[in-house]
């Protein structure tokens, strides 16, 4: 956001660009990009859900289930019904997603 611009503003006009921002019905079609989730990042098992185990060489947490691999976090695939992290060189991982 361009401070320069909004740092003057009262709050009270900042609480009106923040309810019409919210307000604005969502655009949805058919050339919208369907992103997944955000990857949820571990150093042990304890820190990622119930169904799900740390990934040590990513340091990722996977194998929640999944439909496709929209259901899973970030650059990682549905491999069956379980997410997996995302294969080393991956274009999603180098080239962003």
């Amino acid at each position: 956001m361009p401070v320069q611009i909004y740092r003057n503003m009262t709050e009270e006009d900042l609480a009106a660009i923040y309810t019409y921002v919210t307000h604005v019905p969502r655009r949805v079609n058919a050339n919208d990009k369907e992103t997944q989730l955000v990857a949820r990042y571990c150093a042990a098992d304890d820190d990622c859900a119930a169904s799900e185990t740390c990934n040590k060489a990513t340091a990722e947490c996977v194998g929640g289930a999944c439909n496709s691999a929209v259901d899973c976090g970030a650059c990682q695939t549905c491999a069956g019904s379980t997410c997996d992290a995302p294969a080393g060189g991956s274009s999603c991982v180098t080239g962003g997603i």
